[in-house]
């Protein structure tokens, strides 16, 4: 699904994802991140800063509520272990080795699976049907979400014209 409207982020997970220097996997995550981010400033309309700051772009987000909370979470906590490891020493970043980054591709999947449905163009409910049964609790969290969204802006936006004309009948 990914595939469709963002392919570079498609390829930026195939490369982590074939990867087995953890160290290169967790630079190539922190990119993957801020290209996330991007997607979302440019999708809102907010001007990207040059000297882009991981952390400060998501306490952005954060300020401006434009991120659910659990997606922000995501991207904090990723940020801050993948940050962690790479200022490791390396001496002890060998003993880390084993890491496995199967838990930090969840989040990832679940922070795509909401970019999809909050910024991408396709009708995603389409591909529900082919999604295994972990993906589908994922997607369906993120779409009724998004659909709630969607009806409380229409809401908004009536209680806004109907204020309007009273205020032209007045």
């Amino acid at each position: 699904f990914l595939k469709l409207e963002y392919e570079n982020l498609y390829n930026e997970i195939i490369e982590i994802e074939s990867e087995t220097d953890a160290e290169v996997i967790c630079k190539n995550v922190l990119k993957l991140l801020e290209d996330i981010i991007k997607i979302i400033y440019i999708d809102n309309k907010m001007v990207l800063i040059e000297d882009f700051l991981l952390e400060k772009s998501i306490n952005e987000l954060r300020d401006k509520k434009l991120v659910p909370t659990e997606i922000l979470k995501i991207f904090t906590d990723i940020e801050e272990g993948v940050s962690f490891f790479i200022n490791k020493p390396r001496e002890l970043k060998e003993d880390f080795s084993n890491i496995t980054f199967k838990e930090s591709f969840d989040k990832i999947y679940e922070v795509v699976v909401w970019l999809v449905i909050r910024c991408g163009e396709e009708d995603y409910s389409l591909f529900f049907n082919k999604l295994n049964l972990k993906e589908k609790v994922i997607f369906s969290r993120y779409l009724q979400s998004y659909e709630e969204d969607k009806t409380n802006d229409t809401e908004e936006k009536f209680a806004e014209f109907d204020n309007l004309e009273v205020i032209e009948n007045i």
